[in-house]
C-alpha cells in the first residue's frame, strides 16, 4: 500500500511540471476544435443565372416588369464544400411563368438543387412583383414629317405616304395610347421635278 501523503506528492509533481507545455496544448486543442466545428458552419454566397418559361403567343400576355438576370444565393455547408463549389454547379435558377397570371413569385428551396451536405439559407431578392397586360392589336395612323427646304420656285403638289396606317400589336396600356406612328423625316431639300 503506497502512503497517502506520497501520491498527493505524486500528483501535485504531474500536475505542475511542464506547465507552460500543458497550457499550450489546451489552446491548440481548442484552437483546432473551433477551427474545425467553424467549417462545419461556413457560409458564402453565388450569384446564379435566372431562366424563365413565358407564355406562348396564343396566350396573349406580356411580361411588363423586367425580371433579373442572377439572384444571389447564400449557402451553408462545410467550408471546403463551399471553396470547392463555383456558381456553375448550382445551375439556373427557373421561373415558371408560363400562365401570365402570376401576379408574385416567392423564391424557395425547391427552385435550385444544391451539393448535398449544403442547405440554402437566404435568397436576394426573396420575391420577384410581376406586371402583365394583354397584347392587342390594333390600326394606327402613320405620320410622315418633312424637313428642309424646297428650291426656289419648287411647292409639294401633294403628299401621301403609303400605307397610311400600320397595325401596332403589343401590351394594352402602350398601344391603347398610341395615337399615330412617326416615321424617320423626309429630306425635301434639293428635290426637283418628280415623285419622292
Amino acid at each position: 500500500m503506497i502512503p497517502r501523503e506520497s501520491m498527493l506528492e505524486t500528483a501535485r509533481r504531474l500536475a505542475l511540471e511542464n506547465v507552460g507545455l500543458k497550457v499550450f496544448s489546451f489552446v491548440a486543442a481548442l484552437g483546432v476544435y473551433a477551427f474545425v466545428h467553424g467549417a462545419e458552419n461556413a457560409r458564402r454566397t453565388f450569384a446564379v443565372s435566372v431562366v424563365s418559361v413565358q407564355p406562348p403567343d396564343s396566350a396573349k400576355r406580356q411580361l411588363l416588369t423586367g425580371l433579373p438576370t442572377e439572384i444571389a444565393v447564400t449557402l451553408r455547408g462545410s467550408r471546403t464544400q463551399l471553396d470547392d463549389l463555383r456558381a456553375d454547379d448550382l445551375g439556373s435558377l427557373q421561373l415558371d411563368v408560363h400562365t401570365g397570371r402570376e401576379s408574385r413569385i416567392v423564391l424557395g428551396e425547391g427552385m435550385l438543387r444544391v451539393p448535398p451536405g449544403t442547405e440554402i439559407l437566404d435568397f436576394n431578392p426573396h420575391e420577384i412583383d410581376l406586371r402583365w397586360d394583354d397584347v392587342v392589336s390594333r390600326p394606327i395612323r402613320v405620320q410622315l414629317p418633312r424637313t428642309g427646304e424646297l428650291p426656289a420656285g419648287y411647292v409639294v403638289r401633294s403628299s401621301s405616304i403609303q400605307p397610311e396606317e400600320v397595325v401596332g400589336r403589343g401590351p394594352r396600356s402602350v398601344i391603347e395610347s398610341m395615337q399615330l406612328v412617326r416615321v424617320a423625316p423626309f429630306e425635301v431639300s434639293g428635290l426637283g421635278i418628280g415623285v419622292h
